[in-house]
């Protein structure tokens, strides 16, 4: 019974991480720093955020700034650019309006390996777009694959929030010293976001972007577009493929 679920369970996973590599390859011959509205439903749906994390797509692009890097729908960003948070806007955001951010990896510590998250970064209640203003739940954390685990998704999502303000509550913040503590120990800090965004009544996210990373050993002579991965020959091997061969890191 349970040899038969862990085999059912691998081939949902290795079909996920198909689709997922199809989708980068499609992807990448597009300008999605710039998508239009049907693009980024396509996006979404593709590398399975939807319905994963949630259930509608975000109606706006959220903007966001790694040194050099700018994060376009489902482009490719190193794990050592993202030290230092990235700088973020989006557009039409309400000066008077309370808004959450949420920062998510979607496949820590390894690709598609359950129905929750690794959190980032959690703030509520900013004010328009002013970071400075909000509720620090969860400090940011600079992206962190482990080595082997391929690609990560890295998604962030600002939702308007339809009351007044979170009420950041003594349980709210116990949960939350909780998870930061787990997320300092363990491979498997999870994280129900989708808990979250019904507790809170959050909705579709008005703004949103996703990107994603892995973690590959360089030499001082390779870039990063260049560099071969931490993960054994055979596996790249088996996940090779003529995209890839082009333009893949």
């Amino acid at each position: 019974m349970w040899t038969l679920l862990g085999l059912l369970a691998t081939l949902v996973t290795a079909s996920v991480a198909t689709t997922v590599e199809q989708s980068n390859c499609i992807l990448r011959s597009r300008d999605l720093c710039k998508p239009t509205h049907q693009e980024m439903k396509d996006a979404y749906t593709q590398f399975m955020i939807v319905p994963q994390v949630i259930q509608t797509p975000p109606t706006s692009l959220l903007t966001a700034y790694y040194n050099e890097y700018t994060m376009c729908i489902g482009n490719k960003i190193p794990p050592w650019e993202t030290t230092i948070p990235a700088f973020i806007s989006w557009p039409h955001a309400n000066p008077t309006g309370l808004h959450t951010l949420v920062g998510i990896d979607l496949d820590y510590p390894r690709y598609f390996s359950s129905s929750s998250q690794y959190l980032l970064e959690l703030i509520v209640n900013i004010r328009g777009s002013n970071f400075t203003s909000g509720t620090v739940l969860t400090p940011f954390k600079p992206v962190a694959p482990l080595p082997g685990s391929g690609h990560h998704r890295l998604a962030y999502f600002v939702f308007k929030q339809p009351h007044p303000a979170i009420n950041v509550t003594d349980d709210l913040l116990i949960r939350q010293v909780l998870y930061i503590l787990t997320r300092l120990i363990s491979y498997s800090p999870f994280y129900f976001i989708a808990d979250f965004i019904r507790e809170y009544n959050l909705g579709v996210p008005v703004a949103g972007n996703f990107f994603v990373s892995r973690q590959i050993c360089c030499t001082e002579e390779k870039n990063y577009n260049k560099c071969e991965t931490c993960e054994s020959n055979e596996s790249k091997l088996k996940m090779k493929s003529s995209c890839e061969k082009e333009t893949d890191y």
